[in-house]
């Protein structure tokens, strides 16, 4: 008794012809057939009544199908369970935005190390689109990246999610005359010396919103936080931020900087999510580490702090 007449039987028993059995199996017709007799043969029961009709079960094959069927689990829980003891000391990379600021990464990362212990995490920083391309070559597994018209394009190899949409703010001094406004629209922005993240997808918004816009004074851009950070405070500029910067800017939970909606119409869905591949085995810790970072993206809320 072969492991493959299990499933020859199985496949019989499931279409009830062996020319479409056959064809699910991507073997003959005749190969099936003998593969089935010389199993009946061995055993010594007839486990099928064939006619022009197809094929259909004996009183006396239930069992036999029955046990095939428990084989074949079995079979399926072992492969499983050698594929995660396989995977169960290795190293899991996840990548994240550079400057984009997830003030839930270090809780997420400490959790993930005390939850599973036997994963050795590892952090990465890159653009957007570096780590979308070290997700297709295997080099990341998990990948926390802005999703939009340059990183939302499908691949085969890949697995896109996106989870919670970008919102945009405006961050100026609490001395400055915007600070008051429920929002800011271009025209205000036209009036005030601008600095920017130097970072591809702020780059990349940038560019989006003067191409729709119109131009600005941008005075300089950096991937220096602190510096921008202390500018913006001091009352010397004002800049564009997502949402992310607002949990871990200290100058905006003190209140020396506002964050302040912007207000614009035109711009192009974006969001924050993951991508992962589809050609991966992944572990049951894995597979948790991928819900709780989908909980993580999602559920977060901006409460604002006042001085």
């Amino acid at each position: 008794m072969q492991l493959e007449q299990l499933v020859h039987i199985l496949y019989a028993n499931k279409y009830r012809s062996l020319t479409k059995a056959a064809s699910e199996l991507f073997i003959s017709q005749s190969a099936l057939s003998q593969s089935i007799s010389k199993l009946e043969k061995e055993i010594g029961v007839i486990l099928f009544d064939r006619s022009r009709n197809g094929v259909v079960p004996t009183e006396e094959a239930s069992f036999f199908l029955e046990k095939a069927q428990k084989v074949m689990i079995l079979i399926d829980e072992m492969k499983d369970k050698s594929m995660e003891i396989k995977h169960s000391n290795r190293k899991l990379t996840i990548g994240t935005v550079a400057g984009l600021h997830l003030y839930f990464l270090t809780p997420a990362l400490l959790s993930f190390q005390k939850q599973f212990p036997q994963l050795e995490i590892e952090y990465v920083e890159a653009s957007s689109l570096s780590l979308r391309e070290s997700v297709i070559n295997q080099e990341i597994d998990i990948s926390i990246i802005a999703i939009y018209e340059k990183t939302i394009i499908p691949h085969a190899s890949l697995h896109i999610q996106a989870l919670k949409d970008i919102q945009f703010y405006v961050l100026v001094s609490k001395d400055s005359i915007l600070s008051y406004k429920n929002y800011v629209t271009y025209e205000d922005l036209i009036k005030q010396p601008i600095i920017m993240y130097n970072g591809e997808f702020m780059n990349w918004f940038l560019k989006d919103f003067i191409d729709r816009n119109g131009t600005l004074n941008i005075l300089f851009k950096s991937n220096n936080t602190d510096t921008l950070r202390e500018t913006i405070a001091k009352g010397n500029a004002i800049t564009i931020e997502t949402e992310n910067e607002l949990y871990s800017n200290p100058y905006v939970i003190s209140g020396e900087i506002i964050a302040i909606p912007l207000h614009d119409s035109g711009l192009p869905k974006t969001s924050l999510g993951l991508v992962y591949s589809t050609k991966k085995y992944w572990s049951n810790e894995e597979s948790e580490i991928i819900k709780s970072l989908t909980t993580y993206i999602t559920e977060w809320k901006y409460q604002p702090s006042f001085p």
